[in-house]
């Protein structure tokens, strides 16, 4: 069920999210707070941030968990899809989130539109837009909910702090079969 992901598996697919044209002009989410006010070169860090659906919410407190068991001080963010927080489980030290507060999107319409899997790819760019239009952090690392860390993410860090963001994939090689 959960994926083991360790150092030496940092391949990932790098966004580099400094140019405007990747997601569009990130002022237009969060009324134009780019970065909590705060320029690009005075930023400092880099958050974790995941996505999950009410279902899956004991899945996103073991990814959390196994992330502060070798980055105690990282900065965690929640995006739950689909609950809008009530009897969502709290999780400790993890900044919880509504996709309606990624400003204009038309959630409603979304969640009804998508699956639940469907839902949460769709919001990965808005999430990762999100988070540095709105946040002081330099970078942010998406990885899926039922990931469970094994050791420090020290090159994903590294690559984060590179690049604007990092988004780890679920395969790293071609599907067999690819024409069914």
């Amino acid at each position: 069920m959960a994926r083991r992901v360790e150092e030496d598996d940092a391949l990932a697919v790098v966004l580099d999210l400094a140019r405007a044209d990747v997601l569009g002009d990130p002022a237009t989410f969060a009324g134009g707070d780019l970065g909590g006010g705060l320029p690009f070169e005075q930023r400092q860090g880099c958050a974790v941030v995941s996505i999950c659906t009410f279902n899956h919410a004991h899945l996103a407190r073991t990814l959390f968990e196994s992330i502060r068991a070798f980055h105690p001080t990282l900065p965690l963010v929640l995006v739950v899809a689909d609950a809008e927080h009530r009897g969502f489980p709290d999780i400790p030290g993890v900044r919880m989130v509504s996709p309606r507060d990624f400003g204009d999107i038309d959630f409603p319409y979304a969640a009804l539109k998508y699956s639940a899997t469907d839902l949460c790819c769709a919001l990965k760019p808005l999430a990762v837009r999100w988070l540095l239009a709105t946040s002081g952090v330099r970078s942010v690392v998406y990885l899926d909910s039922d990931i469970c860390v094994y050791g420090p993410l020290d090159l994903l860090l590294e690559a984060a702090a590179r690049h604007r963001a990092v988004v780890v994939p679920h395969v790293r090689e071609p599907l067999p079969n690819p024409e069914r």
